[in-house]
């Protein structure tokens, strides 16, 4: 089944809901392929087989000072420690140009 793209922009640490809410709405079944068109019922599989939407996570730096090396590590074991699959791309701050 065809899977979608969520893009998540992070401008900054909100405690993690904006993580949470499309990494929820990717486990939909809209998202994971169950729903059929036709109107047929699908077998339903085993929740943990379903990979759902892709997410890509957006982070922005804060400030123009900001690496953005470092703060895409940081964001990447963030995932990891929530366990929550994203690409992550970091755009740096246009602020104060």
């Amino acid at each position: 089944p065809k899977r979608g793209t969520i893009d998540i922009w992070w401008i900054m640490h909100d405690g993690g809901l904006l993580l949470l809410l499309p990494f929820l709405l990717s486990r939909h079944p809209v998202w994971t392929g169950e729903n059929d068109p036709t109107g047929k019922k699908k077998r339903k599989r085993l929740r943990i087989n379903q990979t759902g939407a892709k997410l890509r996570l957006f982070a922005v730096t804060a400030t123009r000072d900001e690496c953005p090396e470092r703060l895409h590590e940081a964001v990447v074991k963030h995932l990891e420690k929530v366990r929550i699959q994203a690409e992550v791309r970091v755009i740096e701050c246009l602020a104060g140009t």
